[in-house]
């Protein structure tokens, strides 16, 4: 009976290590696969702010947005986003 118990227990302690280790190896996997999928993740952006708003170039691609400017100006914040 005491056998029982111990190899029980090695089991319930093998089966945990294995799911803690094992679960964020396979999200890191899968996310570094969806990355690759994804085109736009393939090309650096640059983001320029400016009292017009916020211009994001990426390649040949550019965009301007002014919907979040109000609250930019309001916090005087300076944003850098590095790679």
């Amino acid at each position: 009976m005491l056998q029982y118990k111990r190899i029980s227990l090695i089991y319930y302690e093998l089966t945990g290590i294995l799911f803690l280790f094992f679960t964020p190896i396979q999200l890191k996997l899968r996310v570094k696969k969806y990355i690759k999928s994804i085109a736009e993740y393939q090309t650096p952006k640059e983001y320029t702010y400016t009292k017009e708003g916020i211009f994001v170039v990426q390649g040949d691609y550019q965009k301007f947005s002014r919907e979040y400017i109000r609250q930019a100006e309001k916090a005087q914040v300076s944003l850098v986003i590095a790679k």
